[in-house]
């Protein structure tokens, strides 16, 4: 067996130990996109399309499409913190990917006016996503289904205000 030149075997160490070293950034980064993307995609999707048309509706209903708009964001919380249980390493990680991502999301939009009715729609459309959603988070996740009731209720309260 020929024998490796000094040189060439620093560079077989280094090349491993580099492996190595970067082994646990890959994993982290492969795991935090599954943190970010939880087994119940249509739910988070779902949530986040009412959420987006609740804060898209120009009027305000009293506060009361702002509660729900809360309501809305406490469930998807709870649905993110029921599969949080990976490593810490990997949530610190999906914790700069979801902040990068959710600064980028949170570009300020100038203000429009809209009819009382394109609210009225935005805001009906944004309860059929919620009501169609319910029933099926409510078997797999009772607190997330808790905040989508307490959601539907508030916009319930907004659309009786005229």
């Amino acid at each position: 067996m020929p024998r490796k030149s000094a040189y060439t075997r620093r560079l077989s160490v280094l090349a491993v130990a580099a492996g190595l070293a970067l082994q646990p950034v890959v994993l982290a980064q492969t795991t935090a996109a599954a943190t970010i993307q939880p087994a119940n995609v249509p739910f988070a999707q779902a949530l986040k399309s009412a959420h987006q048309l609740l804060m898209a509706a120009n009027a305000d209903y009293s506060g009361h499409r702002t509660l729900a708009a809360q309501h809305v964001r406490n469930a998807m919380k709870q649905l993110e913190s029921h599969h949080a249980h990976r490593k810490v390493y990997v949530r610190s990680v999906a914790a700069g990917v979801v902040a990068a991502q959710d600064k980028a999301q949170h570009v300020a939009i100038p203000a429009t006016h809209e009819s009382q009715a394109a609210s009225d729609t935005q805001l009906q459309q944004a309860q059929q996503i919620l009501q169609s959603v319910l029933m099926p988070l409510g078997s797999s996740h009772p607190k997330a289904a808790t905040h989508v009731k307490a959601a539907i209720a508030e916009i319930d309260r907004a659309l009786s205000i005229r």
